[in-house]
């Protein structure tokens, strides 16, 4: 038997304000409010602030549960007021986290309130950090909850209880904010929506390693991402200037949706650690690899060993990236298996042989990324592949989130923005874009490819808008040629998939081994036939306006796939044509036999 006791401390500074809109804060669920049997005695003196401040607390005794009681004033739309217990062992819990985002309204009546506090392990409390952002607090009372006395032998399934206890009311609390989150969101018509996911429901002390939003470009709501496009920075700093630069790059672009192929590798989980750097660092890697030799390799290569390895950085605390790329150039990288991903900072010794190893040419900072309508991000991400990049918090040091970019997406009327994977079931969770959404016509979102595993409706990858700009990460590229142990320039992949006589080889120059016949310009969709070359912004070209076009058959020749001829073809003497599968012709193409052979063998 557990005798529950509660102990008040009491502070008092008088403040007056003004209440507006006034709500009480998650009274009708269980899940944030303190466990006691006894009635609740407040005194006159409460704690009330206007500014930031911490609170020295008395550690002779072990506690199992604190929470506040007062008022939560949340003045502006960028209102952040988030409670931490550090205990004498320097681990943090959080008490309260509230802005407009999670509960929508001027003033938050707080009632024995608590979030991971509900259930501490029996700590020792030293200090409560009072952090708030455009907000107040008035009338804070704190409420200690203290254990029965009980043996050593039994302290033990005490805490192991709180603990289990605790882990289970995290998820239910997670589940109730992305509730209020998708409520707050429909109501300001935003482009996002919330779940209960795994990076919402670890542990304080292991998320603030991976999401810091004390800053400027505080990505506050990011660990109850789940589907549509997330805002980072503040909607007043959005450019009112539409995204129509003269000449355009393409409206849209996705490497993984690219000559009919998702080029990219699997999405990885980093775990609680500050890994993220190495991640998007060997994320673009892997792509370059399927794009320099043109097929789906799909290597796996070791984070781990860029973490433990490199010198750039560490699983616990960040990481360089231009430098990290840089390793990669001159030293290289294996595969995931000879260095198994562990989420820790494990010695370089302990990397096992290994079968293959990647290097890259180098590492380019692409130019004003958030100038001229991103338009050298675009170019970068076309021509050279996925990029490096992320967003920041603010401006300290490694006070970033870096993943891998791969496409963007101008935001157009008739675009649907659909939610969740029940959308059929449930055809409500989608927005369609029209001019109720004026802010967000014609303006760019980016697609990241993340490092938190699958647990999102996007398979692990992000659409992030920027609000502010200066929360866009400056993007790198990894330059070719690419290096392997088991690959070489032979390797790289010739292909015409779609039959329109123009050619794919992946990113760089026109191999070697590709023969003379065909055109020197790649064909800028492989996957449409009535699509050829790209021109320098990276619009591909009608196949119909090159018609009148003639290239010549060098060498002895095979069409075993189906051929659309946008061109005509003439076959000198001593070449042989021979065409094995059907040969569509448009309208004045043709193929002129000028001393050579031509052979139909099969098709028509």
């Amino acid at each position: 038997m557990y005798m529950k006791k509660t102990y008040y401390i009491i502070f008092y500074v008088l403040i007056f304000y003004s209440m507006g809109t006034m709500a009480q804060l998650t009274t009708e669920s269980s899940y944030f409010r303190l466990d006691t049997d006894n009635s609740v005695v407040f005194n006159n003196d409460r704690l009330s602030l206007l500014h930031s401040d911490s609170l020295e607390l008395n550690s002779n005794m072990a506690i199992e549960g604190l929470a506040l009681s007062g008022l939560a004033i949340q003045s502006n739309h960028d209102s952040f007021i988030r409670v931490l217990l550090k205990d004498t062992e320097g681990t943090e819990y959080v008490v309260l986290e509230t802005c407009r985002l999670y509960n929508d309204v001027d003033t938050l009546r707080l009632m024995d309130y608590c979030e991971e506090t509900k259930y501490l392990p029996m700590v020792h409390p030293q200090k409560l950090y009072i952090y708030l952002k455009n907000s107040s607090v008035d009338s804070l009372g704190i409420s200690v909850k203290y254990p029965d006395e009980t043996t050593p032998s039994r302290l033990s399934e005490r805490i192991a209880y709180q603990n289990e206890m605790s882990n289970l009311n995290k998820s239910y609390q997670s589940q109730f904010i992305a509730n209020n989150i998708n409520e707050n969101n429909r109501k300001h018509k935003r482009l996002w929506r919330a779940r209960a996911t795994d990076l919402s429901k670890i542990p304080w002390k292991d998320r603030k390693k991976t999401l810091n939003i004390d800053g400027n470009c505080s990505p506050i709501g990011y660990e109850y991402y789940y589907s549509g496009i997330f805002e980072i920075g503040d909607p007043s700093l959005r450019n009112p200037v539409r995204d129509l630069p003269i000449p355009s790059y393409p409206d849209d672009f996705d490497w993984r949706n690219r000559h009919g192929i998702n080029w990219m590798t699997s999405v990885k989980n980093q775990g609680t650690g500050k890994g993220d750097w190495a991640f998007a660092a060997v994320g673009v890697t892997e792509a370059l690899v399927n794009l320099y030799f043109n097929r789906k390799i799909d290597l796996d290569l070791s984070e781990q060993e860029v973490i433990s390895c490199s010198g750039c950085g560490s699983n616990a605390s960040g990481g360089n990236v231009y430098n990290t790329l840089g390793w990669i150039a001159t030293h290289g990288v294996s595969e995931e298996a000879s260095f198994p991903f562990s989420n820790s900072d494990e010695p370089c010794s302990n990397m096992g042989n290994y079968d293959e190893l990647i290097k890259i040419n180098g590492v380019t900072l692409v130019p004003n990324h958030t100038t001229d309508f991103n338009n050298e991000v675009k170019k970068a991400l076309i021509f050279h592949g996925p990029l490096l990049s992320g967003f920041r918090y603010d401006n300290g040091t490694y006070n970033e989130h870096f993943m891998t970019l791969v496409g963007y997406n101008m935001l157009q009327v008739g675009d649907t923005i659909r939610f969740f994977d029940d959308y059929y079931q449930n055809p409500d969770e989608s927005v369609v874009i029209d001019e109720e959404y004026d802010e967000w016509l014609y303006h760019t979102y980016w697609i990241f490819k993340d490092s938190r595993g699958t647990n999102n409706e996007q398979d692990g990858y992000i659409y992030i808008f920027f609000n502010d700009q200066s929360c866009f990460l400056p993007p790198y590229y990894a330059q070719i040629p690419v290096s392997s142990l088991n690959y070489s320039v032979s390797d790289i992949a010739v292909t015409d998939s779609d039959g329109d006589g123009f050619y794919y080889w992946g990113i760089g120059p026109k191999p070697p081994h590709c023969p003379s016949w065909i055109p020197c310009d790649a064909d800028g969709d492989d996957s449409d036939y009535e699509t050829g070359p790209m021109d320098e912004y990276g619009n591909a070209s009608l196949l119909t306006e090159n018609l009148n076009v003639t290239y010549s058959i060098t060498s002895n020749t095979i069409w075993s796939q189906i051929n659309h001829l946008f061109f005509s073809y003439r076959i000198p003497s001593g070449v042989t044509l021979t065409i094995n599968n059907d040969a569509y012709f448009c309208d004045g193409t043709k193929i002129i036999i000028d001393g050579g052979t031509l052979i139909i063998d099969g098709g028509h």
